[in-house]
């Protein structure tokens, strides 16, 4: 297994038009992470962590660890937010901090348009404990020693926020930064998210979703549905064209008469590839909590004849 998995993680590595950004299959709760422009836009502080352990059974199989956090800043109709992760596989390990900022335009149509920008830095780390396959020579292509390097990191994106529904649009890896002392260079990624809420009773909703990926050498689709129980239980399916099926489910908890929420959801991801002959499927699990912030009271002027 580990001879297999070592093959499969240098043709990875050494492909160019790999997407790079790690996925998950509850991707309707991490808008933020490939969107700046989502930040604050629903007047939440809001964050939200992800554990994802992809493709069990592998030796070295991808691992990510994210945290993100947001929320808006009303004075001036814009938000700010933090997006941390960690992403393993196979020999290489990548760590990515970004800084996202977003400007709010209220009253468009029935809600609300974002534009945002966000700012990062991405550090790679490529090991040197490869495994060769029995009888295939050493390619001198891959270098006996551990490097790392780093690169700037930059994304645009607009997100439209209205009452039952929602539209992005978005671009990562802008600059495609060159990791020269690896050898690689991050392809620029863009992303196309929607969303809608449908109430079938006033206890029960029905959310499909679908987000579009690609590299412009490969696109990806992940659609969701989820059922949503008196917002508080939710199931769901996603399913990823030509990689995997992921029923979910979740739990939200209400707090403070409604005003902030905890959330924890599990999905469990079926492989439909060839992959499924080595691997038992993967595993994610996502926390996120969020508080509605009040608007601040209008300022208060007082006038009288003693001052002036």
């Amino acid at each position: 297994m580990k001879k297999i998995f070592a093959l499969f993680s240098v043709c990875t590595m050494l492909s160019l038009s790999a997407q790079q950004d790690p996925q998950f299959s509850q991707y309707m709760f991490d808008k933020l992470s490939i969107n700046p422009a989502y930040a604050g836009i629903a007047n939440e502080l809001c964050l939200t962590g992800f554990y994802r352990q992809q493709w069990s059974g592998f030796d070295g199989a991808p691992e990510t660890i994210m945290v993100n956090g947001h929320m808006p800043i009303s004075r001036i109709n814009s938000g700010a937010g933090l997006t941390v992760y960690s992403d393993k596989l196979g020999q290489q390990d990548n760590t990515l901090f970004r800084g996202h900022f977003s400007y709010h335009l209220k009253n468009v149509g029935l809600g609300k348009l974002g534009i945002g920008a966000s700012v990062g830095y991405l550090s790679s780390s490529l090991g040197n404990k490869w495994v060769a396959l029995d009888g295939v020579e050493g390619d001198n292509a891959i270098s006996s020693s551990a490097t790392s390097d780093g690169t700037m990191d930059f994304s645009l994106g607009l997100y439209y926020h209205a009452s039952n529904y929602y539209i992005g649009l978005s671009s990562t890896h802008l600059s495609e930064g060159q990791l020269k002392d690896m050898n690689i260079t991050t392809a620029r990624h863009y992303y196309l998210m929607a969303g809608y809420t449908y109430s079938v009773s006033p206890s029960i909703d029905v959310i499909p979703s679908i987000l579009v990926k690609s590299d412009a050498a490969s696109t990806q689709f992940d659609i969701n549905v989820m059922g949503m129980y008196k917002n508080m239980l939710w199931l769901g399916v996603s399913y990823r064209a030509d990689d995997a099926i992921a029923p979910m489910l979740g739990y939200r908890h209400a707090l403070q008469g409604g005003r902030s929420a905890v959330r924890i959801g599990y999905s469990y991801d079926v492989t439909t590839s060839s992959l499924n002959n080595y691997s038992s499927g993967s595993h994610e699990i996502m926390l996120n909590y969020c508080m509605k912030l009040k608007k601040p009271l209008p300022p208060q002027i007082y006038k009288n004849v003693r001052f002036l």
